[in-house]
């Protein structure tokens, strides 16, 4: 009895610990789907000046892309703390 209870308060504990980032990365997956037509817009562009070997241009459009993620408060590094 003691042993099942230990492995069960570390398990609840454990995912009570990651439920801030859980919720996080939840809220990050539904802005991305918001910002999906401005960033596939964006990424097209970055993509063409990069084919191109524009890299002046390719530079501007992925400082708009990370300018737009800052805008909207999406910071992908901080949703990859669920895997760790």
């Amino acid at each position: 009895m003691g042993l099942t209870a230990g492995l069960v308060l570390t398990a609840l504990s454990s995912r009570l610990l990651f439920v801030p980032t859980t919720l996080y990365s939840q809220v990050l997956g539904h802005k991305m789907k918001l910002l999906a037509p401005d960033m596939d817009e964006l990424n097209a562009n970055f993509k063409k000046y990069a084919k191109r070997g524009d890299r002046t241009a390719s530079n501007i459009e992925r400082a708009k892309i990370k300018n737009l993620r800052r805008q909207h408060g999406i910071y992908p590094i901080l949703s990859l703390l669920n895997m760790f």
